[in-house]
């Protein structure tokens, strides 16, 4: 199923743990923040850690468990540079999902990205084994400008 979802939420986003080496190992926390403020909408902009680039993000599938038969989310992001335009370049983007409460990731299923239009790239491959609170983590460079964004998401059946 395609959602398209044409909601704008402009949320601000403080980073707790910003810097912080985000380890791809499911067995112990990345260091990441608490979720405790889910964005609970299928889209929306947020602005980097410090502010060197922003994202509009579109849940394409997902966020969705998927009950017994787990589903494959997947969204789209649109990244733009701290100043609203669209990058020249978009590298190294990486997305990683990460559950707080109970403190594991998405074990062998590493979200992967696809580069599409120029400043924009499709993450697909995003498993979540159970529902509640996950948090997103997306690093990226844009025009050389690395960062990361984090926010959490509210993951259901």
């Amino acid at each position: 199923m395609f959602v398209n979802w044409k909601i704008i939420l402009l949320a601000a986003f403080v980073c707790t743990g910003c810097g912080t080496d985000i380890t791809t190992s499911n067995k112990e926390s990345p260091g990441i923040g608490s979720c405790t403020s889910p964005i609970n909408s299928l889209s929306g902009s947020l602005t980097s850690g410090v502010k060197k680039w922003g994202t509009q993000f579109n849940w394409d599938v997902g966020p969705s468990m998927g009950g017994i038969d787990l589903v494959e989310n997947q969204m789209t992001l649109i990244f733009k540079t701290y100043n609203g335009k669209t990058p020249d370049t978009l590298t190294e983007v990486v997305v990683t999902a990460w559950m707080p409460e109970h403190k594991h990731g998405t074990g062998n299923q590493v979200p992967r990205t696809e580069f599409g239009q120029r400043g924009e790239a499709k993450i697909k491959n995003i498993w979540f084994s159970m529902t509640g609170l996950w948090e997103l983590i997306i690093k990226a460079t844009v025009n050389d400008a690395a960062d990361e964004l984090r926010f959490c998401v509210n993951v259901g059946e």
